[in-house]
């Protein structure tokens, strides 16, 4: 089903598409909540066994590269996040805007914009791209593209964004 369309697929019965929405941003919400309260283990619990996350520039990502800056399954990004909680501390806030439903069917395809703010200037911005899937009745992330609106990326990365 494309974007528009009046119902969403929820495990064999349907729902309207304000109410898929609905779950995405909540989705989306606890993506972020998670990440800046360091709640890492809850994070990496919305994602499937078996997700992939991607980090990339804008350019690259246009230009349909594999020029990554993270690009790990759930194994790799646990690993990445245990070295970031000692090396990252500053707090950050994400701000999120324009969640949408771009796809449905047997699986979701998402996305929202984003901003990282860290000592209260603007770190990154840029989209995240998600497909989605159900598992036990809510959704759950099989893919995340962080697509980054920055130039260059400064220093190294520890920590989803």
């Amino acid at each position: 089903m494309k974007p528009g369309a009046a119902m969403a697929a929820k495990g064999g019965e349907e729902i309207p598409e304000a109410s898929a929405k609905r779950e995405v941003a909540e989705l989306f919400d606890l993506y972020v909540t998670y990440l800046d309260e360091n709640r890492f283990d809850e994070w990496l619990a919305l994602f499937t066994d078996d997700c992939y996350y991607t980090m990339i520039l804008h350019r690259d990502y246009v230009k349909d590269n594999n020029l990554v800056a993270i690009g790990e399954d759930k194994r790799r990004l646990a690993g990445r996040i245990e070295v970031g909680r000692t090396v990252e501390r500053d707090l950050r806030t994400h701000l999120l805007t324009g969640v949408r439903i771009d796809e449905t069917g047997p699986e979701t395809l998402a996305s929202a914009n984003f901003a990282v703010l860290r000592k209260g200037a603007i770190n990154c911005s840029g989209r995240y791209k998600m497909t989605l899937v159900r598992e036990d009745g809510a959704f759950r992330i099989k893919r995340c593209t962080a697509v980054l609106n920055n130039e260059v990326i400064q220093g190294t990365i520890y920590l989803p964004v």
